[in-house]
Parts: structure tokens; C-alpha cells; sequence
């Protein structure tokens, strides 16, 4: 298997495979997000890439996509944007001061059913945040991923649930908590 930290124009050449895991991880539950957002991920996929300090890591086997991970460094403010706001009004002014302070946003984190249970997520979410001194991402609360994350020490920061209906929680974790494969 081979783990690559890749660019914005690097990701956007594997676009393909990642709508493909991208309706493979989040087109059944716990996620069952309905077509239109599936169909819609590689026009987002193209708006992730162009963020300020878009940064990803993506394991392939062979030509075949297992997963890939990605983010770009926190916003400290609202930024008009919903989610960013759903986000602060779970934590709180203050929590969310702290935990986007010098820190890394992990906005996607998809691995494939082959892969699963082999610590390729463990690995994926190191090469992105691992180097940061705080990173933060949400999750559906009873989700493996969920369980991923604290075992791996992520810390529980609030809750709020998604236009969709979903229980969404806030894990953010610092650079003393070890996200090591």
C-alpha cells in the first residue's frame, strides 16, 4: 500500500475514485446521506482543494483508491459560514477560541470496506493533523468513526444535530494526545 500526501491538483486527478468512496462510505448508515449529496460531492471536492493551505493524504494499493483524508488549517471565526456556526454555538465562544487557535480542520476522512479495521484511518488522520498543535472535525455520534477518534484520544468538545437530522459531534484534540499509527 502506498501512502502519498498529495495537492490540490494531485487530488483532484483521483476526483473519480474519491466520489466513488465518497458513495460507498456515506450512501449507507449510519450516514444514508441522500442522493443529491452524493451526486453534488465533486463539485464540493473542487471547492475543498481551493482552500488556503489545502493539505491531504491519500492510500492507494495497485491504482486503486483505500482512502484519503483531508483538511485545511481551522477558521477562527464564523465566517458567515452555517456549519462553522452550528460548530461554535455547540462549543461555545471561548472552547471554539481555543480549539481553532493554530489548528488544522479535518474535513474528510474516508476509507474504503476492504480497508477498514487496519489502521489506514489512523494512518491518513496522522499525515494531515499529526503535525499540528490542535485539530478539530465532526462526526455522527455513534458512528466506528466516532470510536476511532476516541480511542485515538480525541476529545468530545459539543454537540448539535444536521439539517439532516444527524447527531453530530465535535471532537478536537491537542498536540500532548498521541493520533501516532
Amino acid at each position: 500500500m502506498l501512502v502519498d500526501d498529495l495537492d490540490a491538483a494531485e487530488v483532484l486527478r483521483w476526483q473519480q475514485p474519491m466520489h466513488d468512496l465518497y458513495i460507498e462510505c456515506f450512501s449507507v448508515p449510519p450516514w444514508s446521506e441522500p442522493e443529491e449529496r452524493l451526486r453534488a460531492f465533486p463539485s464540493r471536492l473542487a471547492g475543498h482543494v481551493a482552500q488556503p493551505g489545502f493539505r491531504s493524504a491519500l492510500a492507494s494499493e495497485d491504482g486503486t483508491l483505500l482512502g484519503v483524508c483531508y483538511g485545511w488549517p481551522a477558521r477562527t471565526t464564523r465566517d458567515a459560514d452555517p456549519l462553522i456556526e452550528q460548530v461554535h454555538d455547540a462549543v461555545g465562544p471561548a472552547a471554539f477560541a481555543e480549539m481553532s487557535r493554530n489548528a488544522f480542520e479535518v474535513v474528510e476522512l474516508m476509507v474504503a470496506g476492504k480497508a477498514r479495521g487496519s489502521g489506514l484511518g489512523r494512518t491518513l488522520l496522522h499525515r494531515v493533523a499529526g503535525g499540528c498543535e490542535r485539530a478539530w472535525l465532526l462526526t455522527l455520534k455513534d458512528s466506528p468513526a466516532a470510536r476511532l477518534y476516541q480511542h485515538l484520544g480525541w476529545m468530545s468538545k459539543g454537540e448539535f444535530d444536521s439539517s439532516a437530522g444527524h447527531r453530530l459531534v465535535v471532537y478536537a484534540r491537542e498536540n500532548h494526545v498521541s493520533v501516532s499509527a
